[in-house]
């Protein structure tokens, strides 16, 4: 009976001691199980937040650029004309007001510092010019236009900081040569529309409003190949030869489909 209760009293007497001993351990256990839990937390908040702005700074960086431009502006035509089997030279310039309409689709690269893309331009003019004195013909109403004209283009450039691509474009046109020659006392009828080749280059800036809207200057050197034609002039039948080319400077606003 004694030993009971001697048994009893010193396990009443140590247990407090022990159940102390395992809240201090417990605490620590808590303590050490709490520090990678914590640690884990913290990680995936940073690889969050690191590959949210990577991805706020890729879309704000958008390496495809698809556009449509409208333009407008002053054109300038001029055509070599070589008469009589070539034996006289005249200059003939037609100055008038164009539109063009631009469809393009280019791409960033070497950290979005340079630009290389295609564009195809169509273009409606009314640039017209009336044959001069020096083809002899007194009070004639023969004129050359060239109503329309196509090209396509490698547009390359490099960007002056963020909002600024300055740019070279270079590339085939196409243009719809007219020549009106109308018969009088001194030339047959020898009329005639002609479809010529040739090739542009020029340059321009592209201002970027925002991401979508921009503003553009251009300069656009067209020359074309040469042709030649035959007419009837004061009995006799003679070869010529035109040579068109042109100048162009337009404005425009494009929009961009980022």
């Amino acid at each position: 009976m004694i030993r009971k209760l001697l048994l009893i009293g010193t396990v009443l007497l140590f247990t407090p001691i022990v159940f102390a001993d395992d809240s201090n351990n417990s605490d620590e256990t808590l303590a050490i199980f709490k520090a990678p839990k914590s640690n884990q937390e913290s990680n995936i908040s940073n690889n969050y937040v690191s590959k949210y702005i990577d991805t706020e700074d890729h879309k704000s960086e958008d390496v495809n650029d698809f556009y449509i431009r409208i333009s407008g502006g002053l054109e300038s035509d001029i055509s070599d004309c070589y008469i009589i089997n070539y034996a006289f030279k005249s200059k003939y310039t037609a100055s008038g007001f164009f539109g063009v309409i631009t469809l393009g689709y280019g791409r960033k690269f070497w950290d979005n510092e340079l630009y290389l893309g295609l564009a195809i331009d169509g273009t409606k003019n009314n640039a017209s010019s009336s044959f001069p004195s020096n083809l002899y013909l007194t009070n004639y109403t023969g004129s050359i236009t060239l109503p329309y004209s196509l090209g396509a283009f490698i547009v390359s450039g490099a960007y002056a900081g963020k909002m600024t691509l300055i740019y070279l474009k270079t590339g085939a046109a196409a243009t719809k040569y007219k020549v009106s020659m109308p018969a009088n006392n001194l030339i047959n009828d020898t009329s005639f529309d002609k479809n010529v080749l040739g090739y542009s280059i020029g340059g321009g800036l592209d201002f970027f409003m925002n991401k979508n809207f921009s503003f553009n200057l251009e300069y656009l050197f067209n020359t074309y190949k040469s042709f030649t034609y035959q007419y009837n002039f004061m009995g006799g039948v003679y070869d010529g030869k035109f040579k068109p080319y042109s100048n162009q400077i337009s404005v425009g606003l494009a929009y961009h489909f980022n």
